[in-house]
């Protein structure tokens, strides 16, 4: 079952995420779209799908680019700030979370885990 929440990243903005698997856990896998292509891209659903039926909590969420219907990504420093909220979002529920991504989310997770150690 696939859960929607909406994420505040900045005060009174916020993006949607979609969470699979059961909600809760030791370890959750937090996967971040690329540049061309949301959560709702064919890749990103059918691993969200298939890593939450075999029991990872997984959370997908739109940058605010994405969210907002526009093309050209975010700066990477709005990039980062969103990035941060949904891995708190996804912290809240799990005792770890593993950052991962497709593309542009694989780099704008890796500079946040670089940024936050």
């Amino acid at each position: 079952m696939t859960r929607r929440l909406r994420i505040e990243w900045s005060p009174g903005s916020k993006v949607t995420a979609l969470l699979a698997g059961p909600g809760e856990g030791k370890v959750g896998l937090l996967l971040a779209h690329g540049a061309g292509g949301g959560q709702r891209h064919p890749f990103m659903e059918g691993l969200r799908r298939r890593l939450g039926a075999v029991g990872f909590t997984t959370l997908t969420f739109d940058y605010p680019y994405m969210e907002a219907g526009r093309r050209a990504p975010d700066r990477p420093g709005r990039l980062l700030e969103c990035h941060a909220a949904a891995f708190d979002r996804l912290a809240e529920r799990v005792d770890a979370v593993v950052v991962a991504g497709k593309s542009m989310g694989g780099r704008v997770g890796g500079h946040f885990v670089a940024e936050t150690g």
